[in-house]
């Protein structure tokens, strides 16, 4: 047995199935374009964001270029630490001066690198000494230390009288306990 709808309500299911196989089309062909066009618009954002921050880093290109040309000039006159890295500084400074005390007839007790400073307009890195001299000997030591090039520079001086039985009896009448700290110009890092 088949039951006859009246006409008004198998209309209105004609609308509504009419409603739903368009919303289905809809669904299934508008809304992946829909998506598509949402997630190239957060694209285009993102590469506008990047944009920006390339635009402000070429802005900078020039004071990169000039660092660069400063270091280089730096490098070529001979008044920074030459080397590829702070390791490689540090350690030809140490040979600076230990050279520096052999020449002068030092007796070293100690030498080590010291951490970078940042002064300025300058990066200085140092190494600290210590040693036994007389004031002869340091004398010497100084003035060859602040004639060598690239240039070298006494940041701390501290001199002791050395104590004990041995500065009595004449054995090491004179000597002094001296700790030094020799800083020199180095490269300021690029970029």
């Amino acid at each position: 047995m088949t039951v006859i709808l009246p006409k008004p309500i198998r209309q209105v299911l004609a609308v509504a199935l009419l409603v739903s196989a368009v919303s289905a089309a809809i669904g299934l062909g508008v809304m992946p374009f829909v998506n598509h066009v949402s997630d190239l618009q957060s694209q285009i954002e993102q590469e506008r964001l990047v944009l920006g921050h390339l635009l402000s880093a070429a802005k900078s290109a020039p004071d990169i270029e000039e660092a660069a040309r400063l270091a280089e000039a730096a490098k070529n006159s001979k008044l920074t630490l030459e080397g590829e890295s702070d390791a490689i500084r540090a350690a030809n400074l140490q040979t600076l001066v230990g050279g520096i005390a052999a020449k002068s007839g030092l007796q070293m007790r100690s030498l080590r690198a010291m951490p970078v400073r940042d002064r300025s307009e300058l990066r200085l890195l140092g190494v600290q000494v210590q040693f036994l001299a007389t004031v002869e000997q340091l004398q010497k030591a100084l003035v060859a230390i602040e004639a060598q090039q690239p240039y070298l520079f006494v940041d701390t001086l501290q001199i002791t009288p050395l104590p004990g039985a041995a500065a009595v009896a004449g054995e090491n009448a004179g000597t002094l306990d001296v700790r030094v700290e020799v800083l020199a110009a180095v490269p300021r890092l690029k970029g």
